[in-house]
């Protein structure tokens, strides 16, 4: 085998396990928040309320369809509320099994936008998925 064959091999396989130990790290944490049950909406302007078990969304009181990607974002966004979630990281969640997806596609971008329209009470002045400039996007639920 030629060394630069087995250089490509190496990195493919570096890359995986990294990737794998990822994806088993996100696992366990949304095996944690599974056990948890929906929070109950607070007294004040409500928020979003999420049932983790059923897959529904409600938005002030109002309960919001999601598609199954969305809904996929969503999740990713809530696991990591406050944090900044990057464009790369939407990416290859989206991209897991759809190789023709390719890391240079702007779906995460569409899907954002048309999640907006759903959880934002304006959509042209987000407050809820905030975009962080060059970085990503950062989920706030702090009820306004």
């Amino acid at each position: 085998m030629r060394d630069d064959t087995y250089a490509a091999l190496k990195d493919v396989l570096a890359r995986s396990i990294k990737l794998l130990a990822r994806i088993e790290r996100e696992e366990g944490k949304r095996r944690e928040e599974g056990k948890r049950h929906a929070p109950e909406p607070q007294d004040g302007p409500p928020g979003i309320v999420f049932d983790r078990h059923a897959l529904r969304v409600w938005v002030d009181d109002q309960e919001v369809a999601l598609t199954t990607t969305e809904m996929k974002i969503f999740m990713l966004l809530l696991d990591h509320e406050g944090e900044v979630v990057t464009h790369e990281v939407i990416s290859e969640m989206l991209s897991q099994n759809r190789s023709w997806l390719g890391e240079d596609s702007h779906t995460a971008f569409v899907h954002i936008g048309r999640m907006r329209q759903k959880l934002e009470r304006n959509a042209s002045d987000p407050r809820r998925i905030i975009s962080v400039r060059g970085f990503g996007y950062r989920f706030d639920n702090t009820p306004r």
